[in-house]
């Protein structure tokens, strides 16, 4: 087993992977800055929701119960058993949503 304190951030880098190109991956390096970075807003965002329960005794609750009506957490607040349908609360034309209109014809080739 790796001791995870021994690794520093300039030795790690993530791959992904494109099974269907010629050149099927990105790399995505890790550094001791991003790192930082990222701990900092990381240890921010805890702190505040910290202090959001310590100064109140329960999580604030939306004024706004549009949003209760997709929420996966919405039983613990007792407003709903079960999240409903998000397609049914996006602000979206449903025909927005469809390829009906999408030629694969109109579409160039890409060389790789």
């Amino acid at each position: 087993m790796v001791n995870v304190n021994s690794i520093k951030p300039d030795q790690i880098e993530m791959h992904y992977f494109y099974p269907y190109c010629s050149e099927p991956h990105e790399i995505f390096p890790y550094s001791e800055r991003t790192h930082n970075e990222i701990t900092s807003r990381l240890e921010k965002i805890t702190s505040n929701l910290s202090n959001i329960f310590h100064e109140n005794d329960e999580f604030p609750l939306t004024d706004d119960l549009h949003h209760c009506l997709y929420c996966v957490f919405r039983s613990f607040c007792d407003r709903g058993v079960t999240p409903g349908n998000i397609e049914n609360y996006l602000p979206i034309e449903h025909e927005t949503l469809t390829n009906e209109l999408f030629d694969i014809g109109q579409v160039s080739e890409v060389e790789f």
